[in-house]
């Protein structure tokens, strides 16, 4: 969104305009009135009308002195921006503010606050904007903007609390609730003397009037926009009612009547009467405290992570603490309660919540914990060499201790012995130490089953996972691609060492484009080409400038594809494909996307085809280094590896977008290897075999037998059962002479 002007809200006002920053003032205002400045983003613009107008009129409404209201909002941006911006920094010293409304971007607050710009950064960032305000005017009333959670269809709403989402809106409102009362505390002790900072609680109203309940629910109401983010009319009009009321201490009930309010043709469709209310008990600090949803019990399975979620209407603050079997939990105090992983010794446990304010104690129904036993095994799901002599395991999940006699590699015809294996911290990585030198080429690593999770699930017999080690300094070919905006392609002038090819949204919004002849880093001409199979969507401009991997040109662009409808065009799976390309050499593909200023989920899964079909995934949201790399591809037949984008498993946006910065082909060039077949390895009741170079593998039963095809035996290395003979004798067949 364009960052907008300072506007003025005041309805009897003449503009001024004062070293550029437009500001109103009112005339023949009476003595009394409030300055009003509202800091913030689209949470404040609103939608009809913004929540700075709307409270403007229910003083008017309510017969209070005509507030001079300004509002400073940019679309997007936090409390740092603001505290930079030099509009905004204008809008400060223009008056002498009687308060000060100041509100964040919307998960900065919480646990998906995105490194570097999360709950740290809303403490000090806001303390900083505090600073700023008082510093014009010490006598100024800052009020911290509360605000809501996503609604329940959100796609950050998962039910697990986790870096991708929040298990509940409950969980979430309370993450935005402490976080923002923390915040006032901390102001409050460190300027005892100046006026006490307020919080709104617009998102506890929210939550009081039923709009964080699933649309489900018989006390639901609607006060979120069509992207279940943004608020509709019903939730800005509550937002401004909850100011009217925080400001002035009265009841805004009725205030929709008047023509003050009428005028601006809101689209209400919430009793009004019953949004005021809601924005009056919510304010006010004599309502008892009432349970509005009491924790459910769940099932999960044993070491599995569980939350529990309760919300409630009442005055604020809250004390609130969590039980099990009627005994307090140390560190359990919000609306919020999970347990990382729920041992088996947890089944049939009973969990409540109790909470006290000013006024009275509630304490929840009691909810049970029911845990069921693990029975999926770990899995294994990456194997890459970190030395000369070791390889490092990735698995899904936690293991138990471990013996390096589980292990079985083979490499070059070669069985390795494994002489050491740890487990990190977590327990999900093991590194094996090998007796001898894991040489560059292909590798197949079998692991025995009494390699067990800490349920002592067995990982699943004849487990085998094939790798590369690349030969140092073997690749001469090397080329790269910026995938963007025409108006921000890589050139020398953004990388004098590399030269890059530029896929453009010029090309990539077709899906005939093509990009012939690409160059490699030395500006060599490949004979390769790009060639469009599928469109992408169109140009993304919130990538990172500070990667040190790659560029800021290439880095803060992307080209995306989505699943709904976006930039009017649904089901964009874009794809791509490589030709000119040696079907006798293996390639490297690496993949590069970032995205900024989002929480979510938006992981990619990249789909390669040559000869075989192999797959990798990579979250742009937040990335800055990670890349995404497939090695030891083989071209097709005809030269040519294909490429598409998909949203992964993970990801959880509402319209699954998928993204491509930068890739990276690298490979071998010149004549193929020599076809060489490395001596065939036994283990694991399979037969490993690995070759160099093309040709076909062939086998025989007896020496003088004909040489059969092994079946799909087309890219090394390759497993095949034992013979049923006992003996089987190969050879690799070439062609070429």
């Amino acid at each position: 969104m364009r960052p907008s002007p300072i506007f003025s809200i005041s309805r009897r006002l003449a503009a001024a305009v004062i070293s550029g920053i437009i500001f109103a003032a009112a005339l023949g205002s009476a003595m009394g009135a409030n300055e009003v400045l509202f800091i913030g983003n689209s949470f404040t613009i609103g939608g009809t009308a913004s929540v700075p107008v709307i409270f403007d009129r229910l003083a008017i409404a309510g017969g209070q002195a005509d507030p001079n209201t300004v509002m400073r909002a940019v679309g997007g941006e936090d409390y740092q921006f603001h505290v930079g911006d030099a509009t905004t920094q204008a809008a400060i010293v223009s008056r002498q503010w009687t308060h000060v409304i100041i509100q964040n971007y919307s998960t900065q607050p919480t646990h998906l606050g995105v490194a570097g710009q999360g709950v740290a950064a809303h403490y000090t960032y806001g303390t900083q904007l505090y600073d700023q305000i008082i510093a014009n005017r010490p006598d100024t009333q800052v009020i911290l903007f509360e605000t809501w959670s996503r609604a329940a269809s959100h796609a950050l709403i998962t039910g697990t609390s986790d870096a991708n989402g929040f298990a509940s809106t409950a969980e979430m409102q309370s993450e935005l609730r402490t976080n923002y009362r923390g915040l006032a505390d901390s102001l409050n002790s460190a300027h005892p003397a100046s006026a006490p900072i307020l919080v709104g609680p617009v998102g506890d109203a929210f939550e009081n009037a039923g709009g964080l309940r699933a649309a489900s629910d018989p006390s639901f109401v609607r006060l979120h926009g069509p992207d279940d983010y943004h608020a509709n009319d019903n939730g800005y009009f509550l937002a401004a009612a909850v100011f009217y009321s925080t400001i002035y201490g009265v009841s805004p009930v009725g205030l929709h009547t008047n023509s003050a309010v009428t005028s601006l043709n809101l689209n209400l469709t919430v009793d009004p009467t019953f949004l005021e209310q809601i924005a009056w008990d919510t304010v006010r600090t004599d309502v008892p405290v009432t349970f509005t949803t009491h924790p459910a019990s769940r099932t999960v399975n044993e070491n599995a992570p569980v939350t529990f979620t309760a919300a409630v209407a009442g005055s604020p603050p809250y004390d609130i603490q969590w039980k099990k079997d009627n005994q307090p939990i140390s560190g359990a105090t919000s609306l919020s309660y999970t347990i990382p992983s729920a041992a088996r010794s947890l089944d049939g446990a009973i969990f409540t919540v109790t909470v006290t304010n000013g006024t009275s104690t509630a304490t929840s129904n009691p909810a049970t914990l029911t845990v069921t036993p693990d029975n999926t095994p770990p899995a294994l799901s990456a194997a890459t060499a970190t030395g000369a002599t070791t390889l490092t395991l990735t698995f899904s999940e936690p293991l138990s201790p471990i013996d390096p006699r589980a292990f079985t590699i083979a490499s070059h015809g070669q069985q390795l012995g494994v002489l050491s294996a740890t487990l990190s911290p977590d327990r999900t990585t093991v590194t094996l130490t090998l007796a001898s030198d894991l040489l560059p080429g292909n590798f197949a690593l079998g692991l025995d089953p009494a390699i067990t999770d800490l349920n002592a699930n067995p990982i699943p017999p004849d487990t085998l996972l094939f790798g590369n080690v690349p030969s140092p300094g073997a690749t001469a070919l090397n080329l790269l691609i910026d995938f963007g905006d025409p108006s921000t392609t890589t050139t020398a002038t953004n990388d004098p060492v590399r030269t890059w090819n530029n896929l453009t949204s010029t090309v990539a919004a077709t899906s005939t484009g093509s990009l012939p002849n690409l160059l490699s880093t030395t500006g060599t001409s490949t004979g390769i080409a790009l060639q469009m199979i599928r469109r992408f969507n169109g140009v993304n401009t919130n990538g990172t400038t500070t990667a040190a991997i790659f560029p800021a040109s290439a880095t803060r662009d992307s080209l995306y594809g989505n699943t709904e409808t976006f930039n009017g065009l649904v089901n964009i799976f874009p794809g791509f494909k490589f030709t000119g390309l040696n079907p006798a050499l293996a390639y490297s593909l690496t993949f590069y996307a970032s995205r900024l200023g989002v929480a979510d989920n938006r992981t990619t899964l990249y789909t390669v085809t040559g000869a075989t079909t192999v797959t990798t995934t990579l979250n742009a949201v937040g990335n800055m280094e990670n890349v995404a790399t497939l090695a030891n591809l083989s071209p097709s037949a005809a030269g040519e590896l294909s490429i598409g984008l998909t949203p992964a498993a993970g990801n959880n946006n509402a319209n699954h977008f998928t993204y491509l910065n930068a890739l990276q082909l690298s490979g071998p060039t010149g004549p193929a290897p020599a076809p060489t077949l490395y001596p065939p390895v036994r283990f694991q009741g399979k037969v490993i075999l690995d070759w160099t170079g093309g040709g076909q593998i062939e086998y025989a039963d007896h020496l003088g037998d004909p040489w059969t095809p092994v079946p799909s035996a087309t890219t090394p290395p390759f497993a095949e059962p034992l013979a049923p003979t006992g003996t089987r004798f190969y050879r690799l067949h070439s062609a070429t002479p």
